[in-house]
């Protein structure tokens, strides 16, 4: 029985998140065409957004080309066990806490939690989780991580935080 390696066959919903990528990517070069047309120039506020939404459709055509020759894991099987293996690969269990995670920093933000606590805590715990223990080298990474992000956006850009 000759099977073909994994690498070229498309995992469960590859291809409908790359269709879904296509349309974002069209959508987003509508909408950034629009804002260009009211500032025509390589300066105005539009442009970066048409350069990133031409480049997300163009590179998400070529992907979704390449994803329909290539055969599907998930091909043959019965409706119903296709989107059963879809779910269980899209949304596994890291994925569930960790966006979990997501909601309960936005939750604790909205909440009134001061940034300079949540987002440090939130990076930790989430680093902790997926990097299964390391707690100190964590730590080193949240601080890191959180330093840099204050000083980009607060301090270099001036965005107050909440």
């Amino acid at each position: 029985m000759d099977q073909k390696p994994k690498t070229d066959m498309t995992g469960p919903g590859e291809r409908g998140f790359i269709l879904l990528l296509l349309v974002l990517g069209i959508y987003i070069t509508i909408e950034s065409w629009k804002m260009y047309q009211d500032s025509p120039m390589l300066s105005g506020y539009g442009t970066v957004p048409l350069i990133c939404g031409v480049l997300l459709s163009v590179l998400s055509a070529f992907a979704l080309v390449r994803a329909l020759m290539m055969e599907s894991e998930i091909r043959g099987l019965p409706a119903g066990e296709k989107a059963k293996k879809t779910v269980q690969h899209l949304f596994s269990r890291d994925v569930v806490i960790t966006l979990g995670l997501i909601v309960l920093y936005c939750i604790s933000m909205a909440l009134g939690a001061p940034f300079i606590i949540a987002t440090p805590v939130f990076l930790w715990v989430s680093m902790t989780y997926l990097r299964r223990g390391q707690y100190l080298k964590n730590v080193l990474y949240s601080a890191i991580v959180f330093a840099f992000v204050y000083l980009v956006f607060h301090v270099g850009f001036s965005v107050v935080l909440p």
